[in-house]
């Protein structure tokens, strides 16, 4: 790949662009683990039976039935996909940092969450 004129030594390129596809990768994880926890069908089990679980907490806590989901904090943020991108997008984040170089982790986890929530409108 030609490097843009001054850009000093190759490497600087590289590296450069080997940090901007680790950002790009890490959003697209993100995205796509994000829909899979509060979308896809083959998760729909686990899903339910944590918003069952977490809609008896809230019952127990309060007293009172909550009659949407969203009421409760898990239920919540089991269909909230800024909720759960952003919790999704701090362990992908993470775990990468485990394995491979992450430039400015925290900006690289919020722009990871800004996108998983940005995508699926772009879907539509």
């Amino acid at each position: 790949m030609p490097q843009p004129p001054g850009w000093g030594t190759s490497a600087v390129y590289d590296q450069w662009v080997q940090d901007l596809l680790t950002v790009a990768l890490i959003c697209l994880a993100s995205h796509r683990l994000t829909l899979l926890v509060i979308d896809d069908r083959i998760t729909s089990r686990p899903r339910v039976w944590a918003q069952t679980k977490a809609e008896a907490s809230y019952e127990r806590r309060t007293g009172q039935r909550s009659g949407e989901e969203w009421l409760s904090w898990g239920g919540y943020l089991l269909n909230c996909p800024w909720c759960m991108g952003a919790w999704i997008s701090a362990a992908v984040t993470v775990g990468t940092m485990l394995v491979a170089s992450v430039p400015l982790p925290v900006l690289v986890w919020l722009t990871a969450s800004t996108v998983t929530g940005l995508l699926p409108r772009a879907e539509r």
